[in-house]
């Protein structure tokens, strides 16, 4: 008797055991991933090499600027250091987190950490995009303002380099504290702010921070660039014009501004290159 009560007891609780587990998993519902596993597979590989090649690539720029002291001396190059030194980290901590996300096929380092490599991430990028806008805007000055040439010293590269990073971090730490937050992208593999903002407070963030971090970047390199592309054609059009007066000192200003010009043409491409896969 005493054997079959307890037998008839403990299949009871099993019984309940399991009542609560079904009602538990039937509030519970996990969606299905949004890709195939073939697809989450193939986007960790290609992760993978592309993280591979921008580790090689941006620890080659590191390596070939920091071993030479006078181009340390240059604040474009100071500029181009600390950019390539924010790729190198997001390739060091973005590209092996996603990549281990898509073999999974989903997120799975837990909610704290996706706010902190959404956070992370998403300082880096704005670190990137705002030095990249200074890059253009001293490109500017050079070619097409030679009345503030006294603000290419070296000196500069100190409050540049700290206002970059200071209006990163404010914009991208704002989530932190409430204004909107930092969830699973649509494909689950990496973090980013809430773009599908139901609340009005999360939807006016995500207008000012694509005014102030995006947009108005983009317009400045987009001035900045075209404004220096329109002086040097301007400028070789006039030395051709007037080849048998062109002096010395013109003539190396004039190649300078060339150079400038092929070196616009190509961080265009690279740069909008750059964002629109980022974007992606």
């Amino acid at each position: 008797m005493t054997s079959d009560r307890e037998r008839s007891v403990q299949f009871s609780q099993m019984t309940a055991t399991e009542d609560i587990l079904n009602n538990v998993s039937s509030r519970v519902h996990t969606p299905p991933p949004p890709l195939p596993q073939e697809a989450y597979l193939a986007m960790g590989v290609y992760l993978v090499i592309l993280g591979g090649v921008a580790f090689c690539g941006n620890f080659t720029v590191l390596l070939v600027i920091v071993c030479q002291k006078k181009a340390l001396m240059k604040l474009l190059n100071i500029l181009l250091v600390n950019m390539a030194l924010v790729d190198l980290l997001v390739t060091i901590t973005a590209y092996p987190i996603t990549a281990i996300a898509c073999f999974h096929g989903r997120w799975v380092f837990g909610e704290v950490m996706c706010w902190v490599s959404g956070f992370f991430v998403f300082s880096l990028r704005m670190v990137s995009m705002n030095t990249l806008t200074f890059i253009a805007v001293f490109r500017y000055i050079l070619v097409c303002r030679p009345s503030l040439h006294h603000l290419l010293r070296l000196q500069t590269a100190k409050p540049v380099l700290i206002a970059s990073w200071v209006h990163a971090v404010f914009w991208t730490a704002l989530p932190l504290f409430g204004w909107n937050s930092y969830v699973p992208e649509p494909f689950l593999t990496s973090c980013t702010i809430q773009w599908a903002a139901e609340t009005l407070l999360s939807k006016s963030y995500i207008v000012l921070t694509v005014f102030t971090c995006y947009l108005l970047p983009v317009s400045v390199v987009v001035f900045c660039y075209t404004s220096i592309l329109h002086k040097s054609r301007k400028l070789t059009f006039g030395a051709r014009k007037n080849s048998s007066m062109v002096r010395l000192e013109e003539v190396l200003w004039h190649h300078k501004v060339k150079t400038e010009r092929r070196v616009t043409k190509v961080n265009c491409v690279s740069w909008g290159s750059a964002w629109v896969f980022e974007g992606v």
